[in-house]
């Protein structure tokens, strides 16, 4: 979300580009994932998941908030934000990419340990390129 991001993405590209001798109007996903290297979207995604694992603690699950039984009882609960400054802070989207990666894309278990968790996430990132964190959640 910040102002630069963009520009870091296109210098990323361009860079992968470059590496591998590609023409300027070539799609980098193939390379990326030849390549083993995760977007800089990816790897926002990345650091965002690794910071909610290691941060649990932080967060209440929606099975401690209320006391039905639900199907997304296990799922960390995301902390109201009004404004949109506030969404973009890692304590309010962390758990939502947490939720997201573990209920739709299903790319680690919550019992996973951490190097366990690092290795599948990673594989994940790797293998799916997404060029913006809309594209993650969609």
């Amino acid at each position: 979300s910040a102002s630069c991001s963009d520009r870091v993405f296109v210098a990323q590209k361009r860079a992968v580009r470059y590496m591998t001798h590609a023409r300027g109007r070539d799609s980098c996903v193939d390379i990326f994932k030849r390549l083993q290297i995760m977007t800089f979207p990816s790897l926002y995604l990345y650091s965002l998941l690794l910071y909610v694992k290691n941060n649990l603690h932080l967060w209440n699950t929606r099975s401690r908030v209320h006391e039905h039984n639900t199907r997304s009882g296990n799922a960390l609960d995301v902390p109201f934000s009004r404004l949109s400054v506030g969404q973009q802070n890692p304590r309010y989207i962390g758990p939502k990419v947490y939720n997201q990666a573990l209920t739709r894309h299903k790319c680690f278990e919550e019992t996973d340990n951490l190097a366990t968790f690092k290795r599948k996430i990673k594989t994940f990132f790797i293998n799916r390129c997404f060029y913006s964190i809309n594209e993650f959640f969609t």
